[in-house]
Order: C-alpha cells, then sequence, then structure tokens
C-alpha cells in the first residue's frame, strides 16, 4: 500500500470493476475495486460504506456523486464508470 497516503484522490472506476463488483460487499464494489488500483492495496485494505472509503487506518469521504453511484450499484440500478474523488479526513 502507498504510504504515506494521500489527501485526495481521484478513483478510476472502470467498467470492469462494475461488472465484476459485488452489490452490498464493502470489499468488493466497484469504488473498493478502483481503490485497491489506486492506492495498491489488497482486499483486506479496503472498504467502502454508505459515505466513506476506509483504506487501511486512513478514512476517505465522497461527496453527493460518490454516494449516489455506491447506493444505486448496492441497490442493483444501472451504473456507469467514471472517475470519484474521495478526499481523506
Amino acid at each position: 500500500m502507498t504510504d504515506p497516503l494521500p489527501l485526495v484522490v481521484d478513483l478510476v472506476v472502470t467498467d470492469r470493476d462494475i461488472r465484476e463488483g459485488r452489490p452490498n460487499a464493502p470489499w468488493s464494489c466497484p469504488l473498493a475495486r478502483a481503490a485497491k488500483r489506486a492506492f495498491n492495496a489488497s482486499e483486506d485494505d479496503v472498504s467502502c460504506g454508505d459515505a466513506q472509503l476506509y483504506v487501511g487506518d486512513a478514512e476517505y469521504r465522497y461527496g453527493p456523486e460518490t454516494r449516489r453511484f455506491v447506493a444505486d450499484f448496492d441497490e442493483g440500478m444501472p451504473v456507469e464508470p467514471g472517475t470519484y474523488r474521495v478526499e481523506r479526513l
């Protein structure tokens, strides 16, 4: 995992992240998959919640657009690839 962790990161969610992600699986949602790549982290180091992303001991928050993406994905609604910004707390 990258050390020290950056304050702001733009996570790139791909078609593959969406296709292989699992709804309601904090370690395997598309955003968590993108974060694993961005932080060079293992599955055990990354998880996402409704409004935050955890990378090791660090917590990142995300804005309304990203929260909507996570909620839509978890509810089985269609979502699009894109870039989502997270900010370290």
